[in-house]
């Protein structure tokens, strides 16, 4: 196993986990639209499953248009890397 001593230089990547709610109209499971609407609006997914997933936001996509993506939608999320902290504090 090998342990991060340092970062050599940042990506410029954002990170955000989030919850993706049911829709309670649709027969499939919460993630699958959202996920596929998340990648048109240029995110990378990694997920546990269709409903608890980091968001991976490249340096070209605004964080800002993510972000009210997910509030109008009303899924559980937070801002992990960077912090809510270090982006509004």
């Amino acid at each position: 196993m090998y342990d991060l001593d340092q970062v050599v230089e940042p990506s410029g990547n954002r990170t955000i986990r989030v919850i993706l709610l049911a829709d309670s109209k649709a027969d499939t499971p919460p993630g699958r639209k959202e996920i596929g609407r998340l990648k048109a609006l240029g995110c990378d997914i990694e997920g546990m499953n269709n409903a608890m997933l980091s968001l991976i936001v490249p340096p070209g996509v605004h964080l800002a248009t993510i972000a009210a993506y997910l509030a109008d939608a009303g899924h559980h999320w937070e801002y992990a890397n960077p912090k809510y902290a270090d982006l509004f504090g």
